[in-house]
């Protein structure tokens, strides 16, 4: 897997980004907390320090800083989609490290 130089993005509780087209990317908390709502999904996710998120489909989405918390965001080559299994998340987010 291909990656892209990581982006970090030091945010203060309240915070909100919103990314267009966010396929193709990893976001990992790297402190602090974040809520993380996309177009078309039906479930908001939380993720914690230590976890990433992995949006599958393009669209928008917001991330808010629940605390003081340090985003990271990197591109990365898309996988295959034979080679995706991933049950645990809703279907257009994975998780990994939750």
């Amino acid at each position: 897997m291909k990656t892209s130089q990581v982006t970090q993005f030091p945010l203060k509780k309240g915070e909100v980004i919103t990314m267009a087209k966010p396929k193709d990317c990893v976001i990992q908390v790297d402190s602090g907390r974040l809520w993380i709502t996309q177009t078309n999904q039906s479930v908001d996710v939380f993720i914690e320090a230590g976890s990433t998120c992995t949006p599958k489909e393009n669209g928008f989405l917001v991330a808010e800083a629940m605390s003081h918390t340090v985003m990271s965001m990197k591109y990365v080559k898309p996988v295959p989609a034979h080679a995706e299994n991933d049950s645990k998340a809703p279907s257009g987010i994975s998780l990994e490290g939750a």
